[in-house]
C-alpha cells in the first residue's frame, strides 16, 4: 500500500453571466493524499468554454 498518493479530479461548473450568458468551466485539481486523507491541493487548472447566447431575433424565420 502506498503511503503518499497523488490524485487528479475533474469536474464541470456552470456559471451565469448577464453579458456573456452561460459559462461552462472544466476544473481539474491535483490533490496529495497521505493514507487516504487529503492533505494539500497541489494545482488547480480551469478551462473555460463560452456557450453562444441566442437572442429571439435569431430564432425567427422570415418567408
Amino acid at each position: 500500500m502506498k503511503i503518499i498518493r497523488l490524485r487528479k479530479n475533474t469536474s464541470y461548473q456552470k456559471e451565469q453571466s448577464r453579458i456573456m450568458g452561460e459559462l461552462i468551466t472544466k476544473v481539474t485539481s491535483v490533490n496529495k493524499y497521505i493514507l487516504c486523507f487529503p492533505v494539500k491541493n497541489i494545482a488547480k487548472y480551469e478551462e473555460k468554454y463560452y456557450k453562444e447566447k441566442l437572442e429571439p431575433e435569431h430564432n425567427m424565420l422570415f418567408i
